[in-house]
């Protein structure tokens, strides 16, 4: 069975893209992961994808500070 996108929670991505809001998002669907890394990179936003394990991932906009610690990434 394929799996399909939400489109309201694809509306809310996309507002908040546009309006510039930090995206910081913790996915475990390959199909909504590849649509928001592709939005992501057609809009030219810098995003870090950091893979949690077992099939899980976190996208995000900050790419100068560490997601765990909070640190500031050289």
């Amino acid at each position: 069975m394929a799996k399909k996108l939400n489109p309201e929670w694809v509306a809310k991505i996309e507002s908040e893209i546009f309006q510039s809001q930090r995206i910081d998002k913790i996915l475990d669907s390959m199909v909504a992961i590849k649509w928001l890394v592709a939005k992501l990179a057609g809009c030219k936003i810098p995003y870090k994808i950091h893979n949690l394990g077992a099939g899980v991932y976190r996208i995000t906009t900050n790419t100068e500070s560490c997601p765990c610690c909070g640190a500031r990434l050289k």
